[in-house]
């Protein structure tokens, strides 16, 4: 077990020197500070993060290149990747006196901007537009992923693609891990970074995020790091650390902080550089502290400044985009946003199930009498966490529950360190009022959740029968495959009674991060094969691809005002670009004789006589017509 093999790595610090309890502190007392988090075995330290990323890796990998791109960032993402890598490949082609007219191929998007330096190759491209007010750090790094991806056998297939891309957002979601891990080190030891590990790896928001090829995931690991690298370089409320391990930690907090301005613009200064000066204020030595945040914020800045720079030269107001992010764009009636993103905030707690009970009762633990000479340890996590999820949470976004996503490692982080905190009590026969209280309903929760879960797994059709649910969520997998669900959670759970009856807090939290593994794991394979993960879209497209071949193709709106571009999606699986025209652009179209194709809004073309309709696409509300001949006005 591994609470187990985090008491045999303990026996093994008494034989390395570890730190022993403050003189005059009794364990959970002390004069502010609390004990020191002893030091480990770095052999076994690491072989318990090893283990931690196992346990995370099925339910992030599981089933991964099946479902759809349902969602449109991440369609819109790749498909970005994909058209930036065409337009780099053309200027590296094209020749100084060339224009985008003779190097591109009619019908599709031209080079981005003058220029032939390596940044002007860089700039993410989507439809024909430069993506200037888009920061292009995941953009780059799919592009990455698509240039490793180019030996596949069937590289050039969508699916291919986004399987490459996918895996990116995987790597991103065990970077977090790896960050959740490092900062549970710090503060609390090798016990709080074990449970803060098996907590992050077990949450079912950060799995999601991290199969999908969007940017929420990017920046949860990025801010972690950076933080994990700071408290690092910190050492909170313990001796003064070297100078080459301050430099070290503040130099990879730097370099993590500016890729996430890279990734996510200037948000990353509410996600990172805030709670990590809050953290300091907390920390003796603050002026020293000071100086190596100062340094990291530069580090970064220097890694973002040549990109800045070239913005700024191409598109003058493009400050004004970046900023505008930190307040956003609130349109709703008075009253309305704070409704709305209530309802994302309780939307993000569902999300944290079954952590979001333990989470409740950090906040009670905080003030608790039993926390005395903790506190302030405690206290690291709760300044990272509240700016991280109130950021999350009052910023608008197009993907509030994205959002929170970076506020999942220091909520792991401070439920780890409580549950350290029990088990530490619990060795002395000491327990807290809300382990005590709350251990039986949690209890509960998980024996009712086991049952639940497979049933309603397997009984889909009844449930949307009776109105309960709009349509199925997963595919059924059948009755044994729902019973060995359920016999293996209940072993999970039956394990953990085990443990709760003995009064061992830490035992029974593994066995219950055992159990969530299990759930976020075994759910993936058939939410992944259900019909909410196929997009309708798909099929379309690829038909559509059948139909235009080589030919140029145009995504036609009536008027400019309805003018929003082919669905990312379309593009992702048609494995083209596609132009956007409005009716009064069409004039012309056609004049160098070569069949031309139009996506349009049935009856918008019905008073010209040139296209010819060949089929109806309803997944897109549009018909595809042929044009032989030039436009020809009506």
């Amino acid at each position: 077990m591994l609470d187990s093999t985090i008491q045999i790595s303990v026996a093994a610090n008494q034989r390395t020197g570890a730190h022993a309890p403050l003189p005059g502190t009794q364990p959970g007392q002390g004069k502010g500070q609390g004990r020191h988090p002893r030091r480990s075995d770095p052999i076994v330290t690491l072989a318990l993060l090893a283990l931690c990323l196992v346990l995370a890796a099925p339910g992030m990998l599981v089933e991964l290149h099946r479902p759809d791109a349902v969602d449109p960032a991440e369609a819109q993402a790749i498909v970005t990747a994909r058209q930036t890598r065409a337009a780099r490949s053309v200027m590296a082609a094209a020749r100084p006196t060339d224009s985008a007219a003779d190097t591109y191929p009619a019908g599709q998007a031209t080079p981005p901007l003058s220029g032939t330096g390596l940044l002007s190759r860089l700039i993410p491209w989507l439809n024909g537009k430069p993506q200037l007010d888009q920061p292009p750090g995941i953009t780059w790094t799919h592009l990455i992923a698509l240039e490793s991806a180019e030996r596949w056998p069937g590289s050039q297939d969508p699916k291919y693609q986004v399987l490459a891309t996918r895996l990116c957002s995987a790597a991103m979601g065990l970077l977090t891990v790896v960050g959740v891990f490092w900062a549970g080190y710090c503060i609390g030891g090798t016990r709080c970074a074990v449970y803060a590990g098996l907590v992050c790896a077990a949450c079912g928001l950060c799995t999601w995020y991290a199969r999908v090829a969007t940017e929420p995931i990017h920046h949860a690991a990025l801010a972690t790091l950076s933080t994990a690298a700071a408290l690092w370089a910190i050492r909170p409320l313990r001796p003064t650390p070297s100078v080459a391990r301050q430099f070290l930690g503040w130099f990879l907090c730097g370099l993590s902080f500016g890729a996430a301005l890279l990734t996510v613009g200037p948000v990353a200064l509410l996600t990172i550089a805030t709670p990590i000066t809050l953290v300091l204020v907390l920390c003796p030595h603050r002026a020293t502290h000071m100086l190596g945040l100062l340094a990291a914020i530069f580090i970064g800045a220097l890694l973002v400044l040549p990109w800045a720079l070239f913005l700024f030269e191409q598109r003058p107001e493009i400050w004004a985009v970046w900023w505008s992010r930190l307040a956003g764009e609130i349109d709703a009636p008075p009253g309305g946003f704070a409704a709305k993103q209530s309802a994302f905030l309780a939307i993000g707690i569902a999300a944290l199930l079954p952590w979001a009970v333990w989470l409740c009762a950090a906040a009670v633990q905080s003030v608790s009498t039993s926390s005395k000479g903790s506190r302030t340890r405690m206290s690291l996590a709760w300044v990272w966490l509240l700016p991280v999820a109130l950021t999350g949470v009052l910023i608008p976004s197009s993907d509030p529950l994205g959002s929170l996503l970076p506020a999942v490692a220091p909520a792991a982080v401070l439920i780890a360190f409580m549950f350290a905190q029990y088990a530490e009590l619990a060795d002395e026969g000491r327990y807290t009022r809300t382990w005590r209280w709350l251990r039986w309903p949690f209890f509960a929760l998980l024996v009712v959740a086991s049952l639940a879960i497979p049933a309603a797994l397997q009984w889909q059709s009844e449930m949307i029968e009776r109105g309960w649910i709009d349509h199925a969520w997963a595919e059924t997998p059948g009755w044994v495959y729902a019973g060995g669900l359920c016999a293996a959670l209940m072993i999970a759970v039956a394990w953990s009674l085990k443990w709760v009856l003995r009064g061992r807090p830490g035992k029974a939290m593994v066995c219950w991060a055992i159990w969530s593994l299990i759930v976020v794991a075994v759910l993936m394979i058939p939410v992944t094969r259900g019909p909410a993960m196929r997009n309708p879209l798909h099929d379309e497209a690829r038909r559509l691809a059948g139909l235009v071949g080589d030919h140029p193709l145009f995504w036609v709106s009536p008027t400019p005002a309805t003018t929003a571009g082919p669905p990312p999606a379309l593009l992702l699986y048609s494995n083209r670009d596609m132009l956007s025209l409005t009716v009064g652009d069409l004039p012309g179209v056609g004049a160098d004789g070569r069949p031309v194709y139009l996506l349009a809004v049935p009856g918008s073309l019905r008073e010209h006589p040139s296209p010819r309709l060949i089929t109806q696409l309803p997944a897109t509300g549009r018909h595809l017509y042929r044009l032989d001949q030039p436009w020809a006005s009506p």
